[in-house]
């Protein structure tokens, strides 16, 4: 069997990167899970937060609001599941960090 080429490495490293992101943005939140919430207050904030309770993909979340102006957590119940759009006062999986 012949060596594989950088190139057909590349290509099965980036089919296994793409089916692994895939799985992740699929699973539905469980209880402890850590997601991160868009906070009221900006777009550009997303926050770190615990589901506490869930059923499907809408989560009760604690939300950690340390930086924010106040110290602490928030709760925030309801939350809709938004990988997409990331709108406010949604909840997503955390972005994926390369490096």
């Amino acid at each position: 069997m012949d060596k594989p080429t950088s190139h057909e490495i590349r290509q099965l490293l980036n089919e296994y990167e793409s089916e692994k992101e895939s799985n992740i943005t699929d699973q539905e939140p469980t209880i402890g899970r850590i997601v991160h919430y868009v906070t009221d207050e900006s777009l550009e904030e997303h926050r770190p937060a615990i589901v506490v309770e869930c059923a499907g993909t809408i989560a009760s979340l604690q939300v950690f609001t340390a930086g924010l102006g106040s110290h602490g957590t928030k709760w925030k119940s309801s939350v809709q599941y938004d990988e997409e759009f990331k709108e406010t006062g949604t909840w997503h999986w955390p972005e994926r960090e390369d490096g």
